[in-house]
């Protein structure tokens, strides 16, 4: 439960990001962007629970960036 607030605000963010690079610049659909979002929020989520306590918040934020432009890459390939 202590997760919950933080992992909602992640979502928000991502799927807010998302919608603004896919949704405007490319006509991608809401529903792909929704999928493509909670998708990648779990990943990088697991990934922040699991790397940042060890290495740190710049290198959690490089793996979250690398992680995202590929995430993005590899499932806008299937939906998309």
């Amino acid at each position: 439960m202590q997760y919950t607030r933080a992992f909602l605000i992640k979502l928000a963010v991502t799927v807010g990001v998302l919608f603004i690079v896919l949704g405007l610049f490319f006509d991608v659909s809401f529903t792909d962007i929704l999928i493509i979002g909670i998708v990648l929020t779990i990943l990088a989520f697991v990934g922040d629970l699991t790397v940042l306590p060890k290495v740190g918040n710049m290198i959690a934020a490089t793996g979250d960036l690398i992680l995202a432009f590929f995430s993005c890459m590899g499932i806008g390939f299937v939906f998309i």
